[in-house]
């Protein structure tokens, strides 16, 4: 880069929020945008130039909502996997 060249500094904010998981409740995504919008305020009043936000920052879609299927039984595998657990592998 030239010399002559001015560049300006970028301040970066890492913001993180709630999780939700049913897309189809408008109140929920209402939520996550006022927390969202309130996390960009934060971050310009800190002098932040750029805010990042985790994937899925506004809805994680639960599986079960995805897919139209009924939640799994109390006990039954739901393809989750506890730190430590061999998660279908032999």
């Amino acid at each position: 880069m030239p010399d002559s060249e001015e560049t300006e500094p970028v301040r970066l904010a890492v913001a993180q929020t709630a999780m939700r998981s049913d897309p189809r409740d408008s109140a929920e995504f209402h939520v996550s945008g006022r927390e969202i919008r309130q996390a960009m305020r934060e971050a310009r009043e800190a002098g932040a130039t750029l805010v990042h936000f985790p994937e899925s920052a506004i809805c994680v879609p639960d599986k079960h909502i995805l897919s139209g299927a009924t939640r799994p039984r109390p006990g039954r595998r739901t393809g989750s996997c506890s730190p430590g657990a061999h998660c279908g592998r032999s």
